[in-house]
């Protein structure tokens, strides 16, 4: 089959969950035989050298690099292009990029048109009424215009059949299971020892709620510094039309020598950051079905994780989450997890197991390939 990959800033992956996600499925894609096209954003993905990634096409387009324009507009032009090729199945990422899918179902009616929702975009805080009321129109139209629709998790398919009584295809995210960890020489440049910092990674936006971790860290640092002992907390990411955000979080922070902002890490660099990490936490206020959080249980790590419905689908131990808004529980179970070493270990064992069992590219792939053809 001729894919095409469209709402995704592109690959290779330099942040993002979704660009992660894209990039792993189509070059598994690639390999089981099928022609994979996958539309980059040119600020995003460096000008127009290296066409081709891992057996996948790179098809890099511009786009009006604004926080509300960026993605409308390189979905428009790249679906104006995907009318000319010869793709089996054009398949959308996100909400946003679903409000297009009339485009290909109208001018391109031969082709499979798939949507994957991976998170309810219109949760996030950074978003205004208005914004909130076309992302609401996104997911309409994700179970409308689409001839499929997939969600990464379970709970994302009872929102659709209870908000809008469309069935959807949940096909979570996968991993790739590591066969032993990267040298840890990367973290030298940030003066880390392995198993001696928690970490958090993703994009500095107020939906991250990476405040309410700098805050239950530094209550820590108050109160209770015995159970951080001389620990570091390190923050990767940056700002994603978010930089008044990530000053405040820089604000928080001031004066704590043990927080380390890394910027973005890509490469050797994160995998080394995070296979390394003694615990990682993920404070999001909304979710679909984070990739990192996968990644990082798929080494065996410890994860604390806010008390939303996407993260109470990997995590079912109660004792492992916290309410996103109370940094003051934040910081309790943290200290609990550094000190209670039996337990940091059990969760870490039964974390790899979960991935190991259920999570699996391999198995994502199949079914994505299964939607196609049944489309």
């Amino acid at each position: 089959m001729k894919i095409a990959m469209i709402g995704q800033k592109g690959i290779p992956a330099l942040y993002g969950g979704v660009e992660r996600h894209v990039e792993v499925l189509a070059t598994h894609l690639a390999r089981a035989g099928h022609t994979v096209t996958v539309y980059a954003r040119t600020w995003y993905s460096g000008g127009r050298a290296m066409p081709e990634y891992q057996r996948i096409t790179r098809m890099l387009l511009p786009s009006i690099h604004t926080q509300h324009l960026d993605t409308v507009t390189h979905v428009a032009l790249s679906l104006f292009h995907a009318l000319f090729q010869k793709y089996d199945v054009i398949h959308l990422h996100g909400v946003g990029p679903a409000l297009l899918a009339w485009i290909p179902r109208l001018f391109k009616p031969r082709a499979r048109v798939v949507v994957t929702v991976h998170s309810l975009n219109r949760e996030h805080p950074q978003w205004n009424v208005f914004d909130r009321v076309i992302l609401r129109m996104g997911e309409w139209a994700a179970v409308h215009f689409a001839h499929q629709t997939i969600v990464v998790s379970k709970f994302l398919r009872t929102y659709f059949r209870r908000d809008y009584g469309r069935d959807t295809t949940v096909i979570p995210n996968g991993i790739e299971m590591s066969k032993g960890l990267p040298s840890p020489q990367a973290l030298k440049q940030w003066h880390l020892e392995p198993k001696r910092y928690a970490v958090f990674i993703g994009r500095l936006v107020e939906g991250k709620n990476v405040h309410t971790l700098l805050r239950a860290w530094r209550r820590l640092q108050k109160e209770r510094p015995e159970a951080l002992a001389g620990r570091s907390l390190v923050v990767v990411g940056d700002e994603s039309f978010s930089r008044e955000y990530v000053m405040r979080l820089r604000r928080i922070a001031r004066g704590d020598a043990s927080i380390i902002f890394t910027g973005w890490q890509e490469g050797i660099p994160l995998r080394a950051l995070l296979a390394h990490a003694e615990l990682l936490v993920a404070p999001s206020l909304s979710e679909g079905l984070p990739l990192v959080l996968l990644e990082a249980m798929a080494y065996g790590i410890p994860v604390l994780v806010s008390d939303i419905p996407a993260h109470r689908e990997i995590i079912t131990e109660a004792r492992a989450r916290f309410s996103a808004v109370d940094d003051t529980a934040l910081a309790a179970r943290i200290a609990e997890l550094l000190t209670d070493r039996a337990w940091h270990e059990a969760l870490g064992r039964a974390n790899q197991e979960l991935m190991r069992s259920e999570y699996q590219w391999k198995r994502v792939t199949e079914q994505t390939i299964a939607v196609y053809h049944h489309t």
